[in-house]
């Protein structure tokens, strides 16, 4: 009894297969397309190397200081002297946006009282929350 129940059971069934061997058919597809990512991937390697080669040389030639023959009298146009200054237009712009807020600050009180009327026919509990000093006008 104590041998039945240590024992696997045994599978009867018979796995059927060939005695020969099958020889596997590749794909010619997917053969050419792994050949041109491999010569592609090859290509890529060389164009890099030769680019970490050429990119160091130039360095060292943009580095050289040039050869002035001209005295510099005047600096060239875009130097590191007129980069920071704005355009007309651009001080333009910046004062019209100042003036604007100008504007705005000093007509504050208006605005205010126009948008508390406005909130206060349509709901009175918005006048009561939005109202500037904190006081109520509305009963809320």
């Amino acid at each position: 009894m104590a041998d039945s129940e240590t024992q696997q059971p045994v599978d009867t069934a018979k796995q059927v297969t060939s005695k020969n061997p099958t020889t596997r058919q590749k794909n010619l597809k997917h053969v050419a397309a792994a050949a041109k990512t491999k010569q592609a991937r090859e290509e890529k390697e060389k164009a890099l190397a030769e680019a970490q080669i050429i990119i160091p040389n130039n360095k060292l030639k943009q580095a050289a200081p040039p050869v002035a023959d001209t005295p510099a009298a005047a600096p060239p146009v875009g130097s590191e002297s007129t980069k920071n200054v704005l355009t007309t237009t651009q001080w333009l712009s910046v004062s019209s946006i100042l003036v604007s807020l100008v504007g705005v600050y000093y007509k504050r009180e208006e605005i205010q009282s126009f948008f508390l009327q406005k909130a206060a026919s349509e709901s009175p509990s918005i006048a009561c929350r939005y109202h500037a000093s904190g006081a109520p006008t509305i009963a809320c």
